[in-house]
């Protein structure tokens, strides 16, 4: 699991996407499964696409003015 503190590498306003996770070594590749666990604190603005999140992370990202969307 990747913890929603840990996305504050990304800078604001980022797609964060498995693409995006295992470009910065998060996973070994964009096919491995992931969840965004609400470990940590996030003050950006990101936007979380594909990937499950917890409740508490969610909670987290839309407070930060981000958002959380499905998979297309």
């Amino acid at each position: 699991p990747v913890n929603v503190g840990d996305l504050e590498l990304f800078d604001a306003k980022s797609v964060v996407d498995p693409k995006a996770l295992a470009a910065a070594g998060f996973i070994r590749s964009e096919r491995t499964r992931v969840k965004i666990l609400g470990g940590g604190d996030l003050t950006k603005s990101l936007v979380i696409r594909g990937i499950p999140v917890s409740k508490k992370a969610k909670e987290k990202i839309e407070s930060a003015k981000g958002a959380v969307e499905a998979a297309p």
